[in-house]
């Protein structure tokens, strides 16, 4: 969340001295009219507080409160130079100014400097080690950073200092879900929701969470909480058009969709949302003008590029569908998705090299490969089982190709010689779903774990055969 400008006066002895030269000479003190600026601070009116800020500074130009708050000022209205500036000179008259540190911090976070920000929230963890909102700032920069195991270890400081700290549970929450720790990320959303029943931006994590743990009633729920709270939130209107177009409920997803962009029309994910909609739906026109008009408002969008490749490969438009996937991957090397989808699609363009086609493959193996963390350097597989255990992991073991072919197959094995796991990856079932599970001695949903957390648990099963479906 962003950092709230903090407008409170820190206590001294300079007031007290500023008052008793006023009394004898009938002019207002310094106290007085910083006390005066911050009254037009807190109203919005920037001008006369700035004229009354640099009133003091014309009278003593080293009044580190005047120095900080004009600072702030200045953040406010955008002049992230000058912030920094006068927020120097405040720490430079005052090196133990507190709330100083802290300000500097956030206008450098917000200038992306991101390491001086953090030395910045440092100095004030020195000054204030159980200063629970500072570890929690300092927490959000380093999700800032990629830094997700540092964020954890300052959000969970924040709440060992500040259990009832709402805010910082929402965040530990967001950095276990960068995590993939989903189920724990959404212990902490609720526990954010226990302190705070209001808190929109908890439920909406809390929201799109269960729903990605297929918990679609939960995530719904938290949706039209969210749309009672705030009907103008058109963020909450498009995730609640995601869980009704995951449960296949698409008119309901329409009708979000199109609030959300009532609302919000230069909603690009709103737009791509529809798109995705309208492509499942058969409706490959309106899922194309979509995707174009969701990266017209948001040309750096990978996801949607990605999926206007999806229809035009549909369409057997394969060279235009060839051009949108490598803009996604030029965006986002590391996409996945829009790489395997690049691959399977090249097998349709003609005149296609071998050669190009074995160099795409293996970049993306080699992407593959860089993901990979910790090696196995043990197996717990029995060299000479009664029976062999194979295990598939797959997210379409439901009415899809790949569940058509699989139950032929499953019909042909042996049970007394093959011990058969499933590993889901996507929550969708159906008939053919329950034909088929049966045939499996185990079936282990994959959904909201890391790679990191399905590999370990395969790894447990003593699996000696796997195939990625």
């Amino acid at each position: 969340m962003a950092n709230k400008i903090n407008l409170r006066r820190t206590s001294g002895h300079q007031k007290k001295i500023n008052k008793s030269f006023a009394g004898r000479f009938g002019v207002s003190s310094d106290a007085d009219i910083l006390q005066q600026a911050l009254t037009h601070h807190r109203a919005g009116c920037l001008s006369q507080a700035e004229v009354l800020y640099r009133q003091i500074l014309a009278r003593k130009p080293n009044h580190p409160e005047a120095l900080r708050f004009l600072g702030l000022l200045a953040h406010q209205v955008g002049k992230i130079e000058v912030a920094v500036e006068l927020l120097g000179k405040a720490l430079a008259c005052r090196p133990d100014y507190l709330e100083a540190h802290c300000d500097l911090g956030n206008v450098l976070k917000d200038q992306g400097k991101l390491d001086a920000a953090a030395a910045s929230y440092r100095r004030a963890l020195a000054l204030k080690p159980d200063f629970a909102e500072m570890h929690s700032n300092l927490g959000n920069l380093f999700m800032a950073q990629g830094k997700i195991d540092e964020a954890v270890a300052s959000f969970r400081q924040a709440l060992a200092l500040k259990p009832g700290y709402a805010v910082a549970h929402y965040n530990l929450g967001n950095a276990l879900k960068e995590q993939d720790k989903l189920t724990e990320a959404v212990a902490c959303y609720r526990q954010a929701l226990v302190l705070k029943p209001d808190y929109v931006y908890a439920l909406n994590n809390l929201g799109l969470a269960l729903n990605y743990l297929g918990k679609f009633e939960e995530a719904v729920a938290c949706f039209r909480h969210m749309v009672a709270l705030r009907p103008d939130f058109a963020e909450a209107h498009n995730n609640l058009g995601n869980v009704f177009s995951d449960q296949g409920k698409f008119e309901e997803a329409f009708s979000c969709y199109h609030r959300a962009l009532d609302l919000k029309p230069d909603f690009a994910d709103a737009h791509n949302n529809l798109g995705n909609a309208f492509r499942v739906q058969g409706r490959l026109d309106e899922a194309v003008a979509n995707f174009r008009q969701a990266i017209c408002l948001k040309p750096n969008f990978p996801e949607a590029f990605n999926n206007l490749g999806n229809v035009l490969k549909a369409r057997g438009k394969f060279e235009e569908a060839v051009a949108s996937y490598s803009r996604a991957l030029s965006l986002q090397p590391d996409y996945a998705e829009a790489h395997s989808n690049l691959l399977l699609c090249l097998n349709y363009l003609p005149g296609q090299s071998v050669g190009n086609y074995l160099e795409e493959a293996r970049r993306y193996g080699r992407i593959a490969t860089d993901k990979v963390g910790t090696r196995f350097s043990d197996w717990r597989d029995a060299s000479h089982p009664k029976r062999l255990r194979v295990g598939f992991v797959s997210g379409d073991f439901w009415n899809h190709p790949v569940g058509y072919f699989l139950e032929n197959l499953l019909k042909n094995i042996d049970p007394a010689r093959i011990a058969l796991i499933a590993y889901p990856t996507h929550y969708k079932e159906d008939e053919l779903t329950r034909r088929i599970r049966p045939r499996f001695i185990a079936w282990k949903p994959l959904l909201g774990m890391n790679d990191e957390a399905a590999a370990r648990l395969i790894h447990d099963e003593g699996v000696h055969v796997l195939f990625d479906l």
